[in-house]
């Protein structure tokens, strides 16, 4: 999309696009390669939040609902980009999704909380939970 994005601004014929493509190939593949090391890092760190804050007794459906919803995510946010461009243009469907992806950043710094206390004076984050049989306690959602 962004391609596409930066020919309609100026930026970049459509031409100009392909040329960089064809001739690039490993500029391209470069972009490509730092966004799946990117992706890599963030979706296990989100598993790994998700199974944190949950109960051992419902952490495999808290997992299960949480890929189930940001799977359909990613079909919705398809369509909705595409029906955004369509009526208005790439760049109000570039704003909207962005505006989502920061209410959603804002709402999991809101409610979510942090299940691992930290001993007193200490400056790791990696201090285990009080509870002793491991799990992270009321489920570290303010509701």
């Amino acid at each position: 999309m962004f391609p596409i994005f930066f020919t309609l601004t100026g930026d970049l014929t459509v031409g100009s696009v392909g040329l960089l493509i064809a001739i690039a190939p490993a500029v391209w593949a470069t972009g490509s390669v730092l966004f799946g090391a990117g992706t890599a890092m963030a979706y296990p760190t989100l598993i790994a939040a998700v199974g944190d804050i949950a109960h051992p007794s419902w952490r495999g459906a808290a997992v299960g609902v949480y890929r189930w919803w940001r799977d359909v995510g990613f079909a919705v946010g398809a369509v909705l980009a595409g029906v955004l461009a369509d009526l208005y243009s790439i760049t109000v469907a570039i704003v909207v999704i962005a505006a989502i992806t920061a209410a959603s950043g804002i709402d999991v710094a809101v409610r979510m909380t942090e299940t691992h206390r930290r001993a007193e004076g200490s400056t790791s984050d990696r201090e285990p939970t009080d509870s002793s049989d491991g799990s992270a306690g009321s489920g570290g959602l303010a509701h």
